[in-house]
């Protein structure tokens, strides 16, 4: 028998072996948007940090010119252990580069690089944007500036871009933060049924830009070519996202999504000014607000595929914490089931004691970054719950000055109605038309600063749940299993294919043992 046709059965299973295998890893690999959004679950923002901007310093110290102690690898090993999956890394590029082609400093993009990695090194999701560079000029929607910030938008995603292009899909671009017509009277709030012509043109310039972001880091190849791109709408509002004239780019790599930034209710998660609606007992009509809202994203993006995440979200303390706890649960209850990741944001700036509803805004501290423990135990926990990698985070370390809710006891009887209420309506749909604006009503009521935060709120996805880790143990257990079946399959055809060769070889070896006792045989036949 000719050698090809005894080999040709062994080589067929070894090539299937093989080839199925590949296959399966291949496809485990490839993740849409909306599944890599999924595990991102829920996040936490590096807030403060590498985002700074200032005049009275530059160059390497900006990263702690806002208070903030240096970013280390124990602070990012705290936020993984305590549950978060992703880490949000905002930072500024413009006062750290040169030239007319925004040439970041090598220093400054080997820093950033570190943290990634400190991220990476945990295993979780990063996101890396464009954040305060409107406030130092480099980037601005106004007619006057915009070849300026085109250019500037096209040489820093050039850049980073080209740097990071070798990581894998657990790295998320953002190509904005918050774009807006800083200063204007529309900066946080318009009408989005009927928008002023700068903001409808503002917006008409975020689509480009967002074109524009996406095609560079498309340019740059590699992972780049998949990579998930974040591309927000009007003050990452989601107005700004609902709004008729804001545009998703064209992506041949289908991903693109849309972030969203929300510390909502406002007057909840935001405002501390008791004379324009704030307050720090999370009410009924707190509840209704975050309901309209969650649908809102639900019959805009989710329910009709596209991905999805809040960016950015919190609730300042207030020394509320059993109101906090409430709040966070619904919250990341609300993202948990829509399946959308959230990242909380955190500033390291945490209330110092008094009476509820006491102190300054953008107390967003979760993790104190000298002690390395948590402020709030209920907090954190609460946030935790449904969206975290723990179901709930297991023992937080606690910051032992802040571990206390001073209200919880003078307000028993409060809470006890207040809690009573939300657990009655948490997962209760509610009119939707009865519900305001969170937006709208405080662009109304705050002054600039509160205007500015009115917009932002956050929510991410779940998959601590009962139901979100049953649904991932079961994708798993599906991949396993097909991985298993490939290879049982190809291992079949090879073990089929070796018994063929023995056996053909066999037969072959037989016939021609047959064959030579023939002709031994018409050789004795002859001689006679």
């Amino acid at each position: 028998m000719k050698l090809r046709s005894k080999i040709f059965f062994p080589l067929l299973g070894l090539f299937l072996s093989v080839g199925l295998l590949t296959s399966t890893k291949v496809q485990a690999q490839e993740k849409s948007a909306t599944e890599i959004i999924k595990e991102m679950k829920i996040g936490w923002n590096l807030g403060n940090s590498l985002d700074c901007v200032a005049d009275w310093t530059s160059g390497m110290s900006l990263e702690t010119a806002w208070g903030n102690p240096q970013t280390t690898q124990e602070m990012i090993d705290a936020i993984a252990d305590l549950g978060f999956s992703t880490v949000r890394i905002p930072v500024s590029w413009g006062q750290h580069t040169t030239g007319d082609n925004y040439t970041i400093d090598p220093a400054w993009m080997a820093r950033v690089k570190e943290v990634v990695d400190y991220c990476y090194n945990k295993g979780l999701y990063v996101i890396l944007n464009i954040h305060h560079d409107d406030q130092s000029k480099y980037v601005s929607l106004t007619p006057d500036k915009q070849q300026q910030t085109s250019k500037f938008i096209q040489c820093i995603w050039k850049q980073v871009a080209g740097e990071f292009a070798d990581y894998d899909q657990h790295l998320v671009f953002e190509v904005f933060n918050e774009p807006r017509l800083i200063g204007s009277q529309y900066e946080w709030w318009f009408d989005i049924n009927n928008p002023p012509a700068e903001v409808s043109d503002a917006i008409a310039y975020i689509n480009q830009m967002n074109q524009l972001g996406v095609d560079t880091i498309r340019a740059t190849g590699k992972q780049n070519a998949t990579r998930l791109i974040m591309c927000p709408g009007y003050d990452a509002s989601l107005d700004g996202a609902r709004y008729s004239g804001y545009q998703l780019p064209k992506d041949s790599a289908n991903m693109v999504g849309i972030p969203i930034h929300a510390y909502t209710p406002y007057n909840f998660a935001m405002n501390v000014d008791a004379s324009k609606g704030a307050d720090w007992k999370y009410h009924n009509n707190f509840q209704s607000e975050l309901n309209w809202f969650f649908d809102e994203i639900k019959n805009n993006f989710v329910s009709k595929g596209i991905p999805t995440y809040i960016g950015e979200f919190g609730a300042t303390d207030k020394n509320n914490s059993t109101e906090r706890e409430k709040w966070a649960k619904h919250y990341t209850k609300k993202c948990a089931d829509l399946g959308i990741a959230c990242m909380v944001w955190d500033n390291n700036q945490a209330n110092d004691g008094g009476a509820a509803g006491t102190g300054k805004g953008e107390l967003y501290g979760l993790l104190n970054r000298n002690t390395l423990r948590v402020y709030d135990a209920t907090y954190a926990n609460a946030l935790l719950k449904f969206m975290g990698t723990k179901s709930v985070a297991e023992d937080p370390k606690v910051d032992q000055t802040s571990d206390k809710d001073p209200n919880k006891d003078a307000n028993k009887d409060a809470n006890k109605d207040s809690n009573k209420d939300f657990n009655k309506d948490i997962n209760k749909d509610t009119d939707k038309n009865s519900n305001k604006d969170t937006n709208k009503d405080a662009d109304k009521n705050s002054n600039k600063d509160a205007k500015k935060d009115s917009n932002k709120a956050n929510a991410k996805k779940d998959s601590t749940s009962q139901d979100g880790s049953e649904a991932d143990a079961i994708e798993n257990s599906d991949s396993t299993t097909i991985a298993v079946i490939c290879l049982a399959s190809g291992a079949g055809v090879l073990l089929l294919g070796i018994l063929g060769f023995v056996l053909l070889g066999r037969k072959d070896k037989k016939g021609k043992t047959a064959e030579d006792s023939g002709a031994t045989a018409q050789k004795e036949k002859n001689k006679k």
